[in-house]
């Protein structure tokens, strides 16, 4: 490429594709045209709801003492030692950890 000729990089080309004017708008499809992809679709919206839900259910209730947030909390105490400490920290214990260090810190 010669030195002063305008470089490719960083142009843009807008391209707008209109009908003719004279002609008619395009025809919508018909109510129900597509059965065939909206039925297994909302079966398996319906499949996610009635498996899903109890399915978390059941856990939680399975994992109730290990997500117990003061569990978080008391790390934090044991190993946050100087206030004004640099913390990286999973966002969990991102409010821990700033109630140790004061509030505005």
């Amino acid at each position: 490429m010669e030195s002063g000729a305008a470089s490719p990089v960083g142009q843009q080309v807008v391209l707008i594709i209109l009908p003719h004017p004279g002609s008619p708008p395009p025809n919508p499809p018909p109510h129900g045209a597509r059965p065939i992809v909206r039925r297994p679709a909302v079966a398996a919206v319906a499949a996610n709801c009635l498996l899903g839900f109890p399915l978390q259910l059941a856990s939680a209730v399975r994992f109730w003492e290990e997500r117990d947030y003061d569990r978080v909390k008391s790390l934090v105490r044991r190993h946050v030692y100087n206030e004004g400490e640099w913390i990286y920290c999973d966002p969990s214990a991102y409010y821990p950890a700033q109630a140790r260090d004061g509030p505005g810190s």
